[in-house]
């Protein structure tokens, strides 16, 4: 019979194991550079109890913006099994950081994954900049970036007259096709297109 002292420890002890486990389970993410870098991911880490990456990032322009960021999600093998684009209408204040959170909607997710981020689009009143490479160059990128390598995914620039209405619209059929074709190898197995609160949203494939 156990008394409650021994019953006690006990429970200490799967409460301190459990919480030792979920945070092996923690990493940090490899992030991807972009030239030029409007905005600038500092630093980011994988939690995979609730699938989700929390970035650090920084406007380094001279007016407020607002940003998309993607993730990449490789197995243990580099095999290429995911991945989710998350753009938010809420405005970044210049020579300011933010800690940015989002679900990586990726099938499968364990612990030996590994996770790189970049910056896909950057948005200011005046100026905008995006991808230059296609999503398959992406990948390539983010795979070199999670190997050490020292890619960066290059942005081009262009002017605006204002502010755009709708700064993250969900263009999913646009979201279907790209992922059609970067899980041509091994199939596609899942996509998401959502909106998210204030004009946002999130997108993600997921490879067999």
């Amino acid at each position: 019979m156990i008394g409650p002292m021994t019953l006690r420890g006990v429970l200490v002890v799967a409460m301190l194991s459990t919480a030792c486990t979920a945070a092996a389970q923690d990493k940090p993410v490899s992030i991807v550079d972009t030239d030029p870098m409007p905005v600038a991911i500092q630093a980011g880490t994988f939690f995979l109890m609730g699938g989700q990456v929390t970035l650090s990032v920084r406007n380094r322009h001279s007016a407020p913006v607002f940003f998309t960021l993607r993730a990449w999600v490789f197995d243990q093998a580099g095999r290429f099994k995911g991945t989710t684009s998350y753009c938010t209408a809420e405005w970044l204040d210049r020579n300011t950081r933010r800690i940015q959170s989002f679900a990586l909607d990726v099938d499968g997710l364990v612990s030996t994954d590994d996770v790189t981020v970049g910056v896909e689009q950057v948005v200011s009143e005046r100026q905008a900049w995006g991808l230059i490479e296609g999503p398959d160059d992406g990948v390539a990128q983010a795979r070199r970036g999670g190997l050490g390598g020292r890619g960066r995914l290059r942005m081009e620039e262009w002017r605006i007259d204002a502010r755009p209405a709708t700064p993250c619209p969900c263009e999913c059929r646009a979201v279907a096709d790209a992922c059609e074709s970067l899980c041509a190898e091994t199939g596609l197995k899942a996509f998401t297109c959502a909106p998210i609160v204030l004009d946002g949203c999130s997108a993600s494939c997921s490879c067999k």
